[in-house]
């Protein structure tokens, strides 16, 4: 059994940076000097709204922009600037070890500390077919420089659109959460 319980929420850095960098500590700051409601701030520093759709730049991102001075892709990041994020939370239970891994500042290669582990990855990822294997390390920065793609340049890369390259991710992490996984049975050996 682990011992600790983390729970970790993304938000939107690059538009939290520049609030406050013009002295907007809070949404409901901002909202008041650029008149866009405290509810689409919200959503758009929970990373849960993309500032571009099909039918154009939001008018309320625009808004943003002119208040802070800036453009789009200042304050987005540019795999978010088309589509938002379903969930922004997760719960992890870790070890002590882990918690002083991450704690500590390991590199993110440290969080998989034994060989065993990377072994069990690798082997979940062999599992998966060509393109979802292609997907999953360029994503990740897997068997690269260890910066993961936008989902705009593996869709290029890749020639298929977007919500298509979404889809074949959710469709391989899943595969690797399975039951059945190598990575899954790895872990489910240890507790």
């Amino acid at each position: 059994m682990k011992d600790y319980n983390i729970q970790l929420k993304v938000r939107n850095n690059l538009l939290l940076e520049k609030m406050r960098s013009l002295g907007h500590e809070t949404a409901a700051s901002l909202s008041r000097a650029s008149g866009v409601s405290q509810t689409d701030i919200g959503a758009y520093l929970n990373l849960k709204k993309a500032p571009i759709s099909i039918v154009g730049v939001s008018p309320t991102a625009l808004k943003l922009c002119d208040t802070l001075f800036c453009e789009l892709e200042d304050i987005f990041p540019d795999q978010h600037l088309y589509i938002g994020l379903d969930n922004n939370k997760a719960e992890v239970t870790v070890s002590e070890n882990e918690v002083c891994g991450i704690l500590g500042g390991a590199e993110p290669d440290g969080l998989i500390e034994s060989s065993e582990e990377k072994q069990a990855l690798f082997a979940a990822i062999e599992s998966l077919t060509g393109r979802e294997k292609y997907v999953v390390e360029k994503r990740h920065g897997i068997n690269d420089s260890g910066v993961g793609a936008t989902l705009v340049d593996i869709a290029k890369d890749m020639d298929i659109s977007i919500g298509r390259v979404r889809q074949i991710e959710a469709k391989a992490i899943r595969k690797m959460r399975s039951p059945s996984s190598e990575i899954r049975q790895y872990l489910y050996d240890k507790t």
